[in-house]
């Protein structure tokens, strides 16, 4: 448990502020001891430069589990009431989130996004649009086809599991199960740029990252299906195992 802790400390490599570094060790402490988050393919998502992690939604949990795992400073899009509240308005400002006023518009919102990539930051959006009731992944919207379509930004598509059962939508208090995170290849700036700037290449990025996501989603119901199926066998059992007395 030590190893993998020091693993995620380690993993600090993009550039981050010292109080977001700090607070991402800290908070992937807790994760790791209580959901024991794994995550793969974080050598996927670039070191710099301005990015976009899109992601399926079925839990408040995500955008933290998300942040635990990836290996760069996200830029978080927040309501500007929040900035309210001092406490808030002082953590806030040092995790370098931005605001977005109440009421704007998601072409306001939109505005903000592009102003961080344009940045050269990280930033996480859903897709979906909001937490899934079931923990299914629901259809998903071409705000992000049309984000990443505008910034020319890498898009990186990114599958979490295990947040929906340790805090649903109607969930108060979060369950000890096991969180992953997994990034898929980046949908790059060659493929974006072959793509027309209506709404028929906003439609064909978001199937890009749907589809990337689902087989995520796909290859993780393989591998606990095969984990079942072994254990069944005994395969698992030490006594089961040939070459002892």
């Amino acid at each position: 448990m030590t190893a993998g802790l020091l693993g995620f400390a380690r993993l600090c490599i993009g550039s981050m502020t010292p109080f977001y570094r700090m607070h991402k060790i800290l908070v992937g402490g807790f994760f790791h001891f209580y959901f024991r988050i794994q995550a793969d393919g974080r050598e996927e998502v670039p070191h710099e430069g301005p990015l976009i992690l899109a992601a399926n939604h079925a839990s408040f949990l995500d955008p933290i589990a998300v942040g635990v795992a990836c290996p760069r400073q996200i830029t978080a899009l927040a309501k500007e009431e929040l900035w309210s509240s001092w406490v808030l308005r002082w953590w806030l400002n040092r995790m370098e989130a931005t605001p977005i006023g109440r009421g704007q518009s998601d072409a306001g919102a939109l505005r903000a996004a592009l102003k961080v990539l344009g940045h050269g930051k990280a930033i996480l959006v859903f897709p979906e649009g909001t937490r899934s009731r079931d923990g299914t992944i629901g259809p998903m919207k071409a705000g992000v086809g049309l984000l990443a379509r505008r910034s020319l930004a890498p898009v990186v598509p990114t599958y979490i599991s295990g947040t929906f059962l340790a805090l649903p939508r109607t969930g108060y208090f979060p369950r000890p199960t096991t969180i992953r995170v997994r990034f898929a290849s980046a949908i790059g700036r060659d493929l974006l740029e072959t793509l027309p700037a209506d709404r028929r290449g906003y439609e064909e990025i978001t199937r890009h990252v749907d589809q990337a996501i689902r087989a995520m989603e796909k290859k993780e119901q393989e591998e606990i299906l095969d984990a079942s199926k072994r254990k069944q066998m005994g395969c698992d059992k030490p006594e089961n195992r040939s070459g002892g007395d």
